[in-house]
């Protein structure tokens, strides 16, 4: 997230992923099924590239860096 390039995630409905993509609006989340639209987001994404145009509006990323990740993991280690 932090490189600002789109992310494509794909998983289950209910996967961890899909809420944390919908908050940073740091990419797509795609169900296993959705082959078709699978296909056509990277096709676009792919044109974008080759445009120089694959841009990312993404925010709030820096809450899943791995320095904040591994701080709120030694404060719960240190809770315990």
């Amino acid at each position: 997230m932090a490189a600002r390039r789109p992310i494509i995630a794909i998983g289950s409905l209910d996967g961890a992923i899909q809420p944390i993509s919908k908050q940073t609006n740091a990419g797509v989340y795609f169900s296993y099924q959705e082959h078709e639209a699978i296909y056509t987001h990277l096709e676009q994404q792919y044109l974008a590239y080759l445009r120089n145009e694959l841009k990312v509006k993404s925010h709030d990323v820096e809450a899943y860096s791995r320095e904040a990740i591994s701080k709120k993991m030694a404060e719960i280690l240190l809770q315990v």
